[in-house]
């Protein structure tokens, strides 16, 4: 065993004891990150802020130009349904005298919202909620006002049912209000045509969805016409129909069937004016408005009517011929049977003025559908002029086919059933 001595002089009591180095402390956070991040947030806080102001008065000033178009717009709808040409004209833009004139005259006429040339009863709402949407341009100065409107349509026996028609109103702002004006070009795009076998159709860009499909149903329509024996179409026979834009085409008039170098030319309210339908069966209804018109015009002439000299049996012929094409029902029913029946109309006295219409309806259904008359021979009477008076235009038509007592019997009859 061995032993290490140290001697005093071995150890160095003057040196320190050996002692761990304190770490470092971490280095001092930069404040200016902080200001940096601070400013940051403040930007980024106040460029929320702005937006979500800037936001909010967009929407309040949106909500005011937009409450400014509809004043306008249900205040010309109230001056419509009144009559009131000179209160609308006042909120008429004058870009287009013609196009303001045909709104005028479509008011004073009382075919701003009327569509019976379709077939259509309008069924008047509160102009505030027939509107649907209104929108802006970005420029705040011109606005589209799309607004639905109810109308009834007749299937038969007084019976009735209901579409809806959505048309569109375009705002431009005026000096001090908002003026109902003329689309632009744009707004309905280019002219275009669909042409079928007896039919051309012109119509605007806008409608080309409908237009192609009413142009197939018109074209039908015409086909089956021209193969009904009681007409006789002309060799060729091809009619041109242009949708129009001007708003003068919604007051029906056979004035609105033209002849250009000896072509047939039918201008209609196209599909945006009349107003689009919602749904399969409104677009039914209008599809039977629009073959109605331009079917009803050609029957006129091929069976030569004189538009407004043939009186209400010649309608009430043309009227039969369209029930039994499937566009309209026949305006009798047995309601209006019944009232002749009571009133004890019969056929040797004569009709009475004030009860012509009633009973021109219920006598050519008579003689058609129970006498069996053919309606060629109906028909001549009314045209040639042969018949000066209505007893003998009766005696030509029956014709011996029955005898005067038994006429009178099976008349009534009917009148009753």
């Amino acid at each position: 065993m061995s032993f290490d001595w140290r001697t005093e002089e071995t150890i160095h009591w003057d040196e320190p004891p050996t002692v761990d180095p304190e770490p470092e402390p971490p280095p001092k956070r930069r404040r200016w990150r902080w200001l940096v991040l601070f400013l940051l947030l403040l930007l980024a806080g106040g460029a929320v802020g702005a937006f979500w102001w800037l936001q909010n008065r967009v929407e309040t000033a949106t909500t005011d130009v937009t409450g400014d178009v509809l004043a306008s717009h249900e205040l010309i709808a109230a001056a419509a349904v009144d009559g009131d040409a000179e209160l609308v004209a006042t909120f008429l833009s004058g870009r287009d005298q013609a196009w303001s004139e045909a709104i005028e005259n479509a008011v004073l006429a009382g075919d701003y919202q009327d569509r019976t040339a379709f077939g259509l009863t309008w069924l008047p709402t509160d102009p505030a909620t027939a509107v649907i949407s209104a929108t802006l341009n970005p420029e705040f100065n011109e606005a589209e006002v799309i607004a639905e409107q109810v109308y009834a349509y007749a299937i038969g026996n007084g019976l009735t049912e209901t579409v809806r028609l959505r048309q569109t109103a375009v705002y431009r702002l005026g000096p001090d209000r908002w003026l109902l004006a003329p689309p632009k070009p744009d707004f309905w795009g280019e002219t275009r045509s669909k042409q079928g076998f007896y039919l051309t159709l012109q119509y605007p860009a806008r409608d080309e969805a409908l237009a192609q499909r009413l142009a197939l149903d018109m074209d039908t329509a015409l086909a089956a016409l021209c193969a009904n024996p009681i007409f006789s179409c002309p060799e060729g026979l091809h009619v041109q129909v242009e949708f129009s834009t001007d708003p003068a085409a919604l007051t029906p008039d056979f004035a609105s069937v033209v002849f250009v170098d000896g072509r047939r030319l039918f201008r209609l309210p196209t599909p945006t004016v009349a107003g689009i339908p919602q749904d399969e069966a409104g677009y039914q209804a209008l599809a039977r408005g629009y073959v109605a018109q331009v079917l009803l015009a050609i029957m006129r002439q091929l069976a030569g009517f004189v538009p407004g000299e043939d009186g209400v049996f010649a309608q009430a012929w043309l009227d039969w011929q369209l029930a039994q094409l499937g566009l309209r029902p026949y305006p009798l029913t047995l309601t209006d049977r019944a009232y002749l029946a009571t009133d004890n109309i019969t056929l040797a006295d004569g009709v009475p003025p004030e009860q012509m219409a009633p009973v021109a309806y219920a006598l050519v259904a008579f003689l058609l559908q129970e006498v069996r008359v053919p309606p060629q021979e109906l028909l001549r009477p009314l045209t040639t002029g042969q018949a000066d008076s209505y007893m003998e235009w009766l005696g030509m038509v029956v014709d011996g086919r029955v005898p005067p007592d038994e006429l009178e019997t099976r008349w009534q009859q009917y009148l009753q059933k």
